[in-house]
């Protein structure tokens, strides 16, 4: 064998190895997660004493769950909540595309892209709930037309419809969708197919809906499935902003396993369940929405209509600004906050300014900080070198895994992954893995990471040319060295924007790190929750800005690693 071919055959059986390591560490955790909570919604607990099967109990655990108080009206919350969102998040993104795309105003669009995704949802509720709260900036503004002396009487914020939580995860959910279309585009050409369809007597607008939009829409399913999971599944920021009584489905179990009673655990373990079959049912019921919408849509593609007028996009556009402009009012009224000291309604500013507030707090923000800081490198260049190793692997083979199978994770709730580990931990490793919870929670955030970075790095693999490497081994570097040399320079602005990414995710990780951590692992996320949930704005801002900055720093870096390849370039 020569020494060319056996250099090959080592790199593609440690990529093979590699890539078996990692599908293993994904696809293991998923279902102890999950049998970890099956047996104990069947009765079989052994920490509680109950450590048989019981018909009698199973019987038991599933009748209080649906005999709870309320437990309805979580479940049509949660799906409520998560479905609207999505669709509305899905209609602005699609209706900005085709408007936007290519014109002078869509750089505008990608500036805000970063800046947007960099601020968690914790963060962003709190200062949304500061907008627009009864005695918030929105009403402030309002005072001056209306003579009010005193905050509305209305219940804008936890409103028991979810309206605002609604509004939070709309506005969230829009970056993460164009961010996902900006890949997608770049795959599929647009400007040639627009060119093409316009030839044929269609407007702008006609050419990308009819052309583009169904094209973006198939690749765009499996990140708007991970919008859809996550509005019917959040927690953190539903604590902030969300409906309380009752709260959605995921709040409620949450609650039930921090409830000092052990004997709750079982209901817990069974409401998980029931949150895993709701979501599993608000994809099914997108899912079927969409399969009887296509003999529509269909048509609509084909009719071969032109110079139609297009109100419903216009008026879909016209929400843009608004949505703009509560993303920035939120992120002003933030920061103004962690600096008020008097600030009594109906005034527009603090009528006194201070920085007592951040020197109490600075030194209480430096260990949830670092601790944040060392989860999400830990976690996010993990996620990077095994993305690396897997698509590297299936480059190699020539066939690249559909998107489904590295993302699966992002398509189960949280609560029902992360409740159920610690319970399947002990029972295969013993009490002693608690000995570990930085170990478990980074192991935690690298689960939720793993997938977003690599749907960052899928696009640019699958467009990457070959060639290039096939050029440099004609002139006798082995496989590693022209890897390094020439493949490792084009994808480094890829592979860089996508540990910001996976940076950013770790950072805003809130179940992984509570439930996994047990409590002893305190980062800037669960604290901001904490007091995000509680009455102090000052203090509730103070923290949100802080869990904002290390996400920002992130994609500063990013941005800053990158453009310094253009320079020297």
């Amino acid at each position: 064998m020569s020494d060319v071919n056996r250099s090959v055959f080592s790199v593609q059986a440690v990529l093979k190895a590699g890539t078996f390591m990692v599908v293993l560490c994904c696809l293991v955790p998923l279902f102890a997660g999950v049998a970890g909570l099956v047996l104990p919604a069947m009765g079989y607990y052994p920490a509680l004493g109950f450590d048989a099967f019981s018909t009698t109990m199973l019987h038991q655990v599933w009748q209080q769950l649906f005999g709870w108080p309320g437990l309805s009206q979580s479940v049509w919350l949660s799906l409520f909540t998560g479905l609207t969102a999505t669709f509305l998040a899905l209609v602005i993104t699609l209706t900005l595309i085709s408007l936007l795309w290519g014109g002078r105003f869509w750089n505008w669009v990608t500036l805000y892209i970063a800046p947007a995704l960099a601020l968690p949802h914790v963060a962003f509720a709190i200062g949304l709930g500061f907008l627009i709260a009864p005695s918030g900036w929105l009403v402030r503004v309002m005072v001056p037309f209306t003579g009010w002396s005193e905050p509305p009487l209305w219940l804008t914020v936890n409103d028991p419809q979810g309206f605002s939580l609604i509004l939070m995860l709309l506005i969230k959910s829009v970056p993460f969708l164009l961010l996902m279309c900006v890949g997608i585009l770049q795959q599929l050409q647009p400007q040639r197919q627009l060119m093409m369809a316009q030839s044929l007597g269609y407007d702008r607008i006609q050419a990308w809906w009819k052309v583009l939009v169904p094209q973006l829409y198939k690749q765009l399913k499996l990140p708007l499935y991970a919008v859809l999971v996550y509005g019917v599944t959040v927690v953190d920021a539903t604590l902030i902003i969300g409906p309380q009584l009752p709260a959605p489905l995921a709040v409620l179990v949450l609650r039930w396993f921090q409830n000092p009673d052990l004997n709750f655990r079982l209901l817990a373990s069974a409401g998980a369940i029931l949150l895993l079959l709701v979501t599993l049912g608000g994809l099914f019921f997108w899912a079927m929405v969409e399969r009887l919408l296509a003999p529509v849509a269909h048509r609509v593609w084909l009719n071969g209509r032109k110079q139609v007028r297009h109100p419903v996009l216009w008026l879909a556009f016209s929400t843009l600004p608004v949505l703009a402009l509560l993303s920035i009012g939120a992120n002003s009224v933030l920061l103004i906050w962690s600096f008020a000291g008097r600030w009594r309604f109906p005034d527009i500013l603090p009528s006194v300014t201070t920085l007592q507030y951040w020197q109490h707090h600075f030194a209480m923000l430096a260990d949830p900080l670092l601790l944040a800081l060392k989860l999400g490198l830990v976690s996010s260049l993990t996620a990077v070198v095994a993305s690396l190793v897997t698509l590297e692997y299936q480059n190699h083979r020539g066939r690249f895994w559909p998107l489904m199978l590295p993302c699966i994770a992002l398509l189960i709730p949280q609560m029902t992954l992360f409740a159920g580990l610690p319970a399947a931990g002990e029972s295969l490793f013993g009490a002693g893995i608690y000995h570990y919870p930085f170990l478990l929670v980074s192991f935690g955030h690298l689960l939720m990471v793993f997938p977003y970075v690599y749907l960052g790095l899928h696009g640019a693999f699958r467009t990457f040319d070959d060639r290039y490497q096939t050029v440099a081994l004609t002139f006798g570097v082995s496989r590693s060295r022209a890897w390094w040399q020439v493949k490792w320079p084009m994808l480094k602005p890829a592979i860089i924007s996508a540990w910001a990414v996976g940076f950013s995710v770790s950072v805003v990780q809130y179940l992984p790190t509570l439930l996994l951590g047990g409590g002893r692992v305190l980062t800037v996320t669960t604290e901001a929750v904490a007091v995000g949930a509680g009455y102090d704005r000052r203090l509730a801002a103070i923290y949100g800005l802080a869990q904002a900055l290390l996400p920002l720093l992130g994609f500063l870096f990013a941005r800053f690693i990158n453009r310094k390849k253009q320079w020297q370039g």
